[in-house]
């Protein structure tokens, strides 16, 4: 090799190629010859019991102290040194080209790179430093856990429950805690064995590894005495709740004598007292079933029979008419002080009605409830016989205090009664109750109800009046218009159809007279809505119909009287939508100017742009008057996108009969056609669609024009081919409508000729005869079925030869 690159008889492509080949294989394993030392040196530091005894520490005494040396930063320095080491001696091999040529300098300027990444080489040293400080940590770690342990051992439960939760946590270190701590301690007793050989330890560190064998020679003296101290708590937990038991008992008796003593108090004016200590007695017998569950709790841990205390709940049911009774009679008081003292306007007749009422019948079951007991039946009976007192002045209230009650009504009571009556803030209860008007409230009563007639029609036109608030057209942008359309009205129409029903039904009430202007102007309002709302959703029906159409500048040229009158509808269309999208509540449309009638105009001029549609068609003939209203959108689409390829392909099977598709070419030539199935025809002459001068009416003339001739064409040379090819050839020949004609044609010959004619009749008058009937009644139905799919067959097959008439004649095939 090294003759041949002396003399050059090697070529300098080859040769560069050679050693760079050679120079990336030196690489590669001199990586991994790094890299397995560096993990092999790390696994070796790693086990301490083969490492550490070829490490020398000396204790030395400078500037008064103890001090290791080398201290941890040393050992941890001399044991990560050997990775650099490591990546030098491998960094430094040249390639084998200079070695070859022995140049020195080039030798030591093209070096193989062998240096192995950085992040490598950091987690490597870091493995072995985390190691040393572990190691030097662990005897503080260890002693953080005996603390840990000791300390829960040595803590007194505050209560059962702790109790028996610290002797399941000691079961629990038993089993699982305890091993892994010694685990760890056996751990740390062969570090320290192999490092007395090699250092000596400071005070500070032989205090450590005193400590955690000391903390763990104490352990099982520190179980014990928490066996102990568990045993001694238990017997202390169980005296205690027996002592609680017992003085919770005195405390129920406590309660049932002051319930007792309820019985026996009777005063009317010390009400208020007597409610107070029932309810601190309620509270007390609510905690004591709580304190009931406690000792139950306890009990099922000391695994004890559980106690019943029948006379809390006892008291509860003994204290209940007590306290409804003192809370009745005070809630009456503070109520009857508030309907006569307050002002008349804030008092709620049904209320007070509804509130007086249920109270009389509560009282009245209080008082059999207490008919053994004096005291308590005297109270019931004061507060009842107070309430029968203020249910005289029910009528009063009833008429006098209807919210519905205006100044009209109260001129009416005036004249009745003979002196101004016209309540003001401070007008009450007791001061309407003083004046003795008991005797008028037969006439009073016929004013409040026209009243209450009255004001129940206010209230329904304010709640109709309300629910329109909050009510706003839904719309959203019309493509890419510039303008909206509506998106949906259902939810208005419901509303709107309600509150019309409900509108007119108050208006034949004999009581809206005072308000009959109010409510004609609402009727008038809703109607009018109605009337936009129709207009509106035709105008945008036929709009949204017509846009695709009059976007397009070939109609606007062909059509120009419809383009004009389009535009002007396209320009109120756009100012409504605007003016919607200002305000979008519903009600805000009936204030915005001439909005009808704006409506209205656009309509009539959509129906003259329609009209002129259907006549320019009809004119030009583009499809048959029989199809015309089925084929009308489609006809338009297709139309307006017939110089877009992919948005005209969806319109043509709706426009011409059997063409699902058109081939154009890159010039928008159209040269085939294309059925659903995938039939593909020529047609028989090209389609210019650019030479057609922007007028889309000629290509769809010669489309037809060209489609019938072809149409024609190939049936007629199908019919030709038929006797000369095999059957099932000729069926894979030609397009499956060339085979649906001959095959119609050859059935309606069959059944034209008389023979088959006459057997179907002789089949007929067979079955309908008696004797058959009698004798063959098993084949009877089977030939019935038969007979009747021949029939169906038959009748399949003549509109058939009807269809393909329509066809021949539309087209002129025949």
């Amino acid at each position: 090799m090294s003759v041949g690159l002396k003399r050059n008889l090697i070529p300098p492509n080859k040769r560069n190629s050679f050693f760079n080949c050679v120079a990336s294989i030196m690489v590669s394993q001199l990586k991994s010859l790094c890299y397995e030392s560096l993990c092999k040196y790390e696994n070796y530091v790693c086990n301490f019991e083969v490492y550490f005894g070829t490490i020398k520490i000396k204790l030395s005494w400078l500037n008064g102290n103890y001090e290791l040396q080398p201290e941890i930063r040393e050992i941890e320095k001399a044991v990560i040194d050997p990775f650099d080491l490591m990546q030098w001696a491998v960094s430094y091999f040249s390639r084998v080209e200079n070695c070859l040529e022995e140049d020195p300098v080039q030798s030591a300027k093209d070096s193989l790179k062998t240096s192995l990444p950085e992040a490598i080489i950091l987690n490597l040293k870091q493995n072995i430093s985390d190691f040393l400080r572990s190691k030097w940590k662990l005897p503080l770690h260890l002693i953080e856990e005996y603390e840990v342990v000791h300390h829960q051992l040595k803590s007194v439960p505050s209560d059962t429950k702790q109790l028996f939760e610290a002797k399941d946590w000691l079961q629990n270190f038993k089993e699982t805690s305890l091993l892994d701590l010694k685990a760890k301690l056996q751990n740390l007793t062969s570090w320290i064995y192999y490092m007395c050989g090699l250092i000596d330890f400071t005070s500070v560190e032989y205090g450590n590894h005193a400590k955690v064998f000391s903390l763990h020679m104490e352990l099982p003296k520190v179980i014990q005495e928490n066996v102990l101290s568990a045993d001694y708590a238990l017997t202390t937990f169980q005296e205690n709740l027996i002592e609680r038991r017992k003085v919770f008992i005195e405390d129920l008796k406590a309660r049932a004598k002051q319930i007792t003593n309820l019985s026996h108090l009777g005063d009317n004016t010390l009400v208020e007292e007597y409610l107070g200590t029932a309810t601190e007695i309620q509270k007390w017998l609510v905690n004591a079933q709580d304190t009931m569950e406690l000792f139950n709790a306890e009990e099922l841990l000391f695994e004890w029979e559980t106690t019943n205390y029948p006379l809390c709940q006892n008291l509860i049911t003994e204290l209940k008419p007590y306290l409804q009774l003192y809370e009745y009679a005070v809630d009456f008081g503070k109520k009857r002080r508030e309907w006569l003292e307050g002002p008349i306007h804030q008092v709620e007749p049904e209320l007070v009605e509804q509130e007086v009422m249920t109270l009389w019948r509560l009282l009245y079951k209080l008082e059999k409830t207490f008919s053994d007991t004096r005291e308590p039946r005297r109270i019931a009976e004061s507060v009842k016989s107070t309430v029968e007192k203020f249910k005289e002045y029910i009528p009063l209230v009833q008429t006098l205090c209807n919210p519905g009650l205006r100044d009209r009504h109260w001129d009416q009571i005036s004249e009745i009664v003979g002196f101004p009556l016209k309540p003001d803030k401070s007008t009450t209860l007791s001061k309407l109750i003083g004046l003795n008007l008991q005797e008028y409230i037969p006439q009073f009563e016929v004013i409040s109800e026209a009243a209450s007639k009255e004001y129940k029609l206010e209230k329904a036109m304010d709640k109709m009046m309300e629910e329109w608030s909050e009510m706003m057209f839904s719309v959203k942008p019309f493509r890419e218009s510039g303008t909206h359309i509506l998106s949906s009205v259902d939810e208005i129409q419901l509303l709107l159809d309600d509150h019309l029903i409900k509108t007119q039904t108050m208006r034949g009430s004999p009581s809206v007279k005072p308000i009959e202007g109010k409510v004609k102007s609402w009727e008038n309002k809703l109607m009018l809505l109605q009337e936009i709302i129709d207009a509106w959703l035709k105008v945008q029906t036929t709009w949204l119909y017509l846009e695709p159409i009059f976007s397009s500048p070939d109609i606007m040229a062909q059509m120009p009287e419809e383009g004009r009158r389009f535009n002007t509808v396209d320009k109120n269309w756009r100012e409504v939508m605007k003016a919607v999208l200002e305000d979008r509540h519903v009600l805000a449309v009936v204030d915005i100017e001439n909005m009808l009638d704006t409506l209205k105009t656009s309509n009539e001029l959509l129906d003259l742009i329609q009209k002129g549609l259907n006549d320019y068609l009809e004119k030009k003939d583009f499809i048959s008057r029989d199809s015309f209203s089925y084929l009308t959108t489609s006809f338009w689409k297709f139309y307006q996108k017939l110089k877009i390829q992919k948005k005209v392909q969806p319109h043509l099977k709706k426009c011409f009969e059997g063409i699902a598709k058109l081939q154009f070419l890159e010039n928008l030539d159209i040269t085939h056609m294309e059925s659903s199935e995938g039939e593909i025809i020529e047609l028989t002459g090209i389609i210019s669609v650019t030479s057609a001068k922007r007028s889309s009416g000629k290509v769809v003339a010669g489309i037809r024009i060209v489609y019938g001739a072809k149409y024609k064409k190939v049936v007629s040379d199908a019919l030709d081919s038929y006797p000369t090819k095999a059957r099932d050839e000729w069926i894979l020949e030609w397009p499956g409508q060339a085979v649906f004609v001959l095959f119609t044609k050859l059935l309606q010959r069959l059944f034209e000729s008389q023979e088959l004619a006459n057997k179907l009749k002789k089949w007929w008058l067979l079955v309908r005869g008696k004797g058959f009937r009698e004798a063959k009644s098993a084949l009877l139905s089977e030939l019935c079925r038969g007979f009747g799919r021949q029939q169906k067959q038959r009748d399949v097959v003549e509109r058939s030869g009807q269809f393909m008439e329509f066809l021949l004649m539309n087209f002129s095939l025949s």
